[in-house]
């Protein structure tokens, strides 16, 4: 069932400014931000890095009642690789995501938290399966990979599989859609929802795609 939920008046966006204040000015988000509170060897664990205790600022976020956080894994480097792509992915780029994204799901696990927070790691396009003359990788929008966790997704699945190029999908190709609205169902939004613009007109939050049926247990 379609539903429809108008938010294109002042006083409903002022409602929300005042709800997200309100979380900022909470106690328990002033703390969040004190990691030294955390032990030592787990702050070591995500990596003395911007990406690593990014991340264990979202997780201690996400505890003190935030419901949505956001971590720029900008800061060692710009991700954006036209040049220098290899020497670029192994010194700056890849090992502190993959420390830190390794530390943050083994950390929630162990809190028992995993099945309650939804991670998605995701950049809006892919890189060209060749390499340009600058040792570099070019904008690519027809394949690219995406990772998500916890959540209550199901666990260990590799869907779908591109060409041996990595140009293309070649078996089970999954949508930007299908993520979204996998992602939707799991943080209990109903991705049928519809709401009004400043004209009273409807649009649907996702006009198309369902969950990947291979992540729901």
């Amino acid at each position: 069932r379609h539903t429809s939920r108008s938010i294109s008046t002042s006083t409903d966006r002022n409602a929300y400014y005042e709800r997200a204040i309100q979380v900022l000015a909470r106690h328990e988000t002033s703390v969040a931000f004190e990691l030294e509170r955390e032990p030592s060897t787990l702050r070591d664990a995500y990596g003395d890095n911007p990406t690593g205790q990014g991340l264990l600022l979202a997780r201690r976020l996400i505890n003190a009642g935030v419901t949505y956080v956001v971590v720029n894994t900008g800061f060692e480097g710009n991700w954006d690789t036209h040049a220098n792509n290899f020497s670029q992915l192994k010194q700056r780029l890849l090992p502190p995501l993959d420390r830190g994204l390794s530390a943050l799901l083994r950390d929630l696990d162990d809190r028992g938290e995993l099945d309650d927070v939804l991670v998605l790691v995701a950049g809006e396009m892919g890189r060209t399966p060749f390499v340009n003359r600058d040792a570099g990788r070019d904008h690519w929008t027809s394949a690219y990979s995406v990772f998500i966790a916890g959540g209550g997704l199901t666990r260990g699945r590799v869907i779908g599989a591109t060409t041996r190029d990595g140009g293309s999908p070649a078996q089970r190709p999954v949508t930007v859609h299908e993520i979204l609205a996998t992602a939707y169902r799991q943080l209990g939004v109903d991705p049928r929802t519809h709401l009004r613009d400043p004209e009273d007109r409807p649009f649907a939050i996702l006009p198309e795609g369902e969950p990947i049926p291979e992540l729901l247990t």
